[in-house]
């Protein structure tokens, strides 16, 4: 990793160390990794973690760095691998990094950070909207410390996986029960209408054998004799790895994205978590992603090798709320949805709608708001403050999300309210509700029972004037409010919305569906509620307005009957 030509030595330069300080202090400007949190099954088991790639001169290489933040300093959660950062260090407390003048006395490979900030010189093209490939390599350790394992995955079991059995091999239909088969390839085509790619043509996998200690290129030792499995392991398995390509006379550096499979093995490796790799993936340097792959992992390969995919493109973990909130077909009762979300940091990846949440299941694509991010989905229609009116009901037919890319109902949660004072800085907007109908079809075919054929919500912190599709930046946090079945209502209390999944559609139109394979679309309505009672406020029973979005007005309403019975006589 990290082989570059001489024609880069203007950039290296910029990038390399900074000036040394009389206090011990240094600034420093290279490449920030983002390793996003290790999971195991439902849950996350360790917080993100952060690392520098800086330049070095003398070798002409990058290398990569720990970062140890200072206590109190807030780590930079919103940030993403391959960004270029501004970092001051306590350099006593780093260990020895290029350029360092004076003593270093903290761990090798670690820069001790006291503050950091972006670089104002990073240049981020505008999205791009043609196809994104995936060009990967992937490395099947097949033996780690001089040991395998009985019955793992070798690189054609990987092959078929990924992409199902060579061009002209005979296959046979799934057994009765089963999921039909289904390709990382198939899976992320059909999830993003083929704007992701991953190609057996642009994709290396290959068996390698890996060693059990060495030492990485910024001087720090690292050693698995006991099972350990920390980041210096990590990097240190992949730099062995891309030593042994480079050995067959291939070139790793071609492969943006590294996935390395490692066997539980014994003493078992990793044995804390299944998966973890890079929020973000650098545009020069790639991007790196870890599975812990046993025997009876193999059915989870496909769905594993997608979240972390999904991670490099910038995606969060998809959480849903704690048990009895808003879970799966749960009604809640209005009080008991928060208008914010900056809580769902402590939430388990349990969204069951997403790649990048639930294990539960099988393989399923990305959620609402995340198919937003990615540019491969978009709206329907979308409400915001300035079209929706208190009591009034609007109607949205959505497709199956699998069916078309043009299948979300996205409603903008803030509220119009007074202008602020000069100098007083505007609320920030509230969040955006997604609406999504999912079936078990094409990529979703694995979603858990019981969850299809629902319509999904979703609040994310995205703003409508952030541009979808763009796959530099950070994805907003994602989480699920609700799943309903047809007739069931969910009420947003904090901006008096009102989502109702009213029942099927009619079959799609003659000749817009040629297989006959799409399903009838979903009929949702959105309303804006005043009150949780139509009676509720002045003459609530007799303006015209449905003001508790139930589609029943005034005396068609039985919270009214009261109010038009005492009204009788008057009406003679």
């Amino acid at each position: 990793m990290g082989q570059l030509s001489r024609a880069w030595l203007p950039l290296l330069l910029l990038l390399a160390v900074g000036q040394a300080t009389a206090q011990g202090g240094a600034y420093l400007r290279g490449r920030l990794v983002v390793l996003n949190e290790p999971r195991f099954s439902n849950s996350i088991i360790a917080p993100a973690s952060y690392l520098l790639w800086l330049f070095d001169s003398q070798a002409f290489d990058f290398v990569l760095y720990t970062l140890r933040l200072a206590p109190g300093l807030p780590p930079p959660e919103d940030y993403l691998t391959g960004e270029t950062i501004d970092l001051f260090i306590n350099a006593t407390l780093s260990g020895p990094y290029p350029g360092s003048l004076g003593p270093s006395l903290g761990p090798a490979g670690t820069l001790y950070v006291v503050d950091y900030s972006r670089t104002t010189i990073s240049i981020v093209p505008p999205p791009d909207p043609s196809p994104l490939p995936l060009p990967t390599v992937v490395w099947v350790a097949t033996s780690v410390c001089g040991r395998g394992e009985s019955g793992y995955l070798g690189q054609e079991d990987v092959a078929l996986t990924f992409f199902g059995p060579p061009p002209g091999s005979a296959t046979s239909p799934a057994p009765a029960g089963r999921l039909p088969p289904m390709t990382l390839e198939r899976l992320l085509g059909s999830c993003t209408f083929g704007g992701i790619q991953i190609h057996r043509s642009n994709t290396l996998i290959m068996n390698v054998t890996l060693p059990c200690s060495g030492t990485l290129k910024n001087g720090a030792r690292w050693n698995a004799t006991g099972g350990q499995c920390g980041t210096n392991e990590l990097f240190g398995w992949m730099e062995a790895a891309a030593a042994a390509t480079r050995a067959t006379g291939l070139d790793p550096a071609v492969y943006p994205r590294r996935m390395l499979l490692l066997p539980r093995a014994a003493p078992p490796l990793c044995r804390s978590w299944q998966q973890r790799g890079t929020y973000g993936c650098d545009s020069r340097l790639g991007c790196d992603m870890w599975l812990r792959v046993g025997p009876a992992d193999r059915n989870r390969l496909l769905e594993w090798a997608l979240t972390q995919l999904g991670s490099s493109l910038g995606l969060r973990p998809a959480t849903a709320p704690p048990s009895g909130v808003a879970g799966e077909g749960v009604q809640p009762p209005p009080t008991a949805t928060p208008a914010a979300l900056a809580d769902t940091a402590s939430w388990p990846p349990s969204d069951p709608y997403c790649a990048m949440g639930a294990a539960q299941g099988g393989y399923r694509c990305f959620n609402g708001p995340n198919s937003f991010k990615l540019g491969v989905a978009s709206p329907v229609r979308t409400l915001t403050s300035e079209n929706l009116s208190f009591g009034a009901t609007y109607q949205v037919t959505l497709p199956a999300s699998t069916a078309t890319p043009v299948s979300l109902l996205v409603l903008e949660t803030s509220r119009p309210g007074p202008v602020p004072s000069p100098g007083v800085t505007p609320p920030r907007p509230g969040p955006v509700l997604f609406a999504q109908y999912r079936t078990d079809d094409g990529g979703d075919a694995g979603l858990a029972r019981g969850t299809e054929g629902r319509v999904s919500l979703h609040l994310s912190n995205v703003s409508l004037t952030w541009q979808a599709g763009d796959r530099l930046s950070a994805g907003p946090r994602s989480r699920l409010l609700a799943s309903l079945a047809p007739g069931q209502q969910y009420r947003y209390a904090a901006s008096r919305i009102a989502i109702t999944f009213v029942g099927l559609g009619s079959a799609p139109a003659p000749g817009s569906d040629p297989g006959g394979v799409a399903p009838p679309p979903a009929r949702v309505t959105a309303c804006v509620f005043f009150s949780d009672n139509e009676a509720d406020g002045d003459n609530g029973c007799f303006d015209g307005v449905d003001n508790d979005c139930d589609g029943l007005i005034d005396n068609q309403d039985p919270d009214c009957a009261a109010a038009w019975a005492a009204m009788g006589p008057l009406l003679g």
